[in-house]
């Protein structure tokens, strides 16, 4: 077996390997969207039969402009867009800060060897 039939060889495997994974993981996601379908579908039909009005399992309610309400299996959590933008916000300039340093000490921390 020569070098180029070998090569083609192990790029074949390489493929089906990959096919693979993404077979797997067009299933997982499937499987994800079955189960929470099914919990909204049994969740919805419960509370039709009983005239439930308690947190759904999965939910979602707008109370103003900036505060967000979800129901995630039965709790409510609230969600406040102010705090989401502040805290992505002061990440942000930690890590423009942190490459501004880094970009600065070049330098220092590579050593280059002639």
């Amino acid at each position: 077996m020569s070098r180029i039939e070998r090569k083609k060889e192990e790029q074949a495997q390489i493929r089906v390997r990959e096919k693979r994974v993404r077979g797997k993981l067009l299933w997982i996601v499937v499987l994800f969207f079955l189960l929470f379908g099914g919990v909204t579908a049994v969740d919805e039909s419960i509370r039709w039969m009983m005239m439930l009005e308690e947190p759904k399992a999965f939910g979602y309610n707008r109370i103003s402009n900036s505060l967000h309400e979800l129901y995630i299996c039965g709790e409510k959590v609230f969600v406040d867009e102010e705090e989401i933008k502040s805290t992505v916000s002061q990440a942000k300039n930690g890590v423009e800060v942190f490459l501004k340093v880094l970009i600065d000490k070049k330098d220092q921390l590579v050593k280059f060897e002639d």
